[in-house]
C-alpha cells in the first residue's frame, strides 16, 4: 500500500512536471512572438531616423555659416562705425569726402540688410533641423527602450528553458 501511494505520488509529480514544461514553452512562444514584434518596430523606427546623418550634417554647417554671417554683420558695422564718426583717415590724415563716405556708409547698410535677410533664412533652417533633430532624439529614446524590452523578453526565455532543464532532470 505505501509503494502504491509512492508510485500514485511520483506519477503526479510527473504529471505536474508535464504541465508545467508544457505551460513554459507557451510562455517561451509568447516571448518569442513579443521579440518579433518588437524587432519589427525597432526597424521601422531605425528607417525613420535613417536621415540623422545628413541632417546632423546640414545642422553644423548651417552654424558655421550662421557664424560667418554674423562676424561678416559686425564687420560691416565696424566699416560703418568708421566712416560714420570720421571725417579725416586716421592713419594718413587725408580728408574723406562727404559723397564717399555717404555712398559707402549707404552701400554697407544695403550689405547690412542683405547679410540680415540671409540671416533670417538660415535661422529658418537651423530651426527646421533642429526640430528635426528633436524628433530623431524621440525617436532613439523610443528604440532604446525597445531594446531594453527585447532584453527583458529574452531573459523571461532564458529563465523558462533553465526552469524546463530542471524539471526535465526531475523526470529521470
Amino acid at each position: 500500500d505505501f509503494i502504491k501511494t509512492l508510485e500514485a505520488g511520483n506519477e503526479a509529480k510527473l504529471q505536474q512536471n508535464i504541465d508545467e514544461i508544457d505551460k513554459s514553452k507557451k510562455a517561451i512562444t509568447t516571448h518569442e512572438g513579443t521579440i518579433e514584434r518588437l524587432r519589427g518596430k525597432l526597424a521601422e523606427l531605425n528607417g525613420n531616423i535613417e536621415d540623422y546623418s545628413s541632417v546632423s550634417s546640414k545642422d553644423t554647417k548651417l552654424k558655421g555659416i550662421t557664424d560667418r554671417l554674423k562676424r561678416t554683420i559686425q564687420k560691416h558695422d565696424k566699416d560703418k562705425h568708421f566712416y560714420t564718426e570720421n571725417d579725416n583717415c586716421p592713419t594718413c590724415n587725408q580728408h574723406i569726402d562727404d559723397g564717399f563716405k555717404a555712398d559707402t556708409i549707404s552701400g554697407l547698410d544695403d550689405k547690412i540688410a542683405e547679410v540680415n535677410q540671409a540671416l533670417d533664412e538660415v535661422a529658418k533652417q537651423t530651426q527646421e533641423t533642429a526640430s528635426r533633430l528633436a524628433d530623431i532624439a524621440e525617436t532613439q529614446n523610443e528604440i532604446s527602450e525597445g531594446q531594453q524590452k527585447i532584453t527583458v523578453e529574452q531573459t523571461s526565455i532564458s529563465s523558462h528553458q533553465k526552469y524546463i532543464t530542471k524539471l526535465e532532470e526531475e523526470k529521470v
